[in-house]
């Protein structure tokens, strides 16, 4: 993370802790004109402004590289196997065997399948891909899915389900 967005989450962090802080205060005292509350509210935007600037500091120093790296593959699937058969034959397979999801948007090339889902109560879509690389007497084939949304963090298992049944089906298929 750059130093420019660094800063910007900082300050975002510092207004938004303050604000809420002293709304929260306001609200729950219920003296909006009164110096007392004024000088109260004060000290209380004062203890959260400094726990907002100290809590920023340490997300960004200790855990936001770790953090956005841990998120940024999450939703992303793999998986690749191997089919004792020719480049045609493994792709004639494959193209069949994606016909059980809801799909669109489908486009076959020599030697890749890719495709779009449609979204549902639990994504918004999911771009899968089909590679198929031909090797001595077998073909390897490498099944991606990934949410169309790329800053999607929680799929709720749909990508893997997506892989999981075009490999269930590719070995029925084999």
């Amino acid at each position: 993370m750059d130093t420019v967005n660094r800063k910007k989450m900082l300050v975002f962090s510092f207004v938004t802790s303050a604000s809420l802080s002293t709304f929260i205060y306001f609200v729950i005292k219920g003296e909006y004109g009164e110096v007392k509350a004024l000088i109260e509210s004060g000290i209380f935007f004062i203890c959260f402004f400094v726990s907002g600037i100290l809590f920023s500091w340490i997300f960004l120093n200790k855990y936001s590289q770790n953090f956005l790296e841990s998120l940024k593959n999450k939703t992303n699937v793999q998986q690749e196997i191997l089919i004792n058969n020719d480049l045609e034959t493994c792709m004639r397979k494959c193209v069949e065997s994606v016909k059980i999801l809801q799909l669109y948007d489908m486009h076959v090339s020599a030697n890749e399948i890719t495709f779009k889902t449609y979204a549902g109560l639990k994504s918004f879509g999911e771009r899968v891909t089909i590679v198929v690389r031909e090797e001595v007497g077998q073909c390897n084939v490498a099944i991606s899915s990934k949410s169309l949304i790329a800053r999607t963090l929680i799929d709720y298992g749909k990508n893997k389900k997506n892989v999981d049944l075009i490999v269930k089906k590719l070995m029925d298929l084999h």
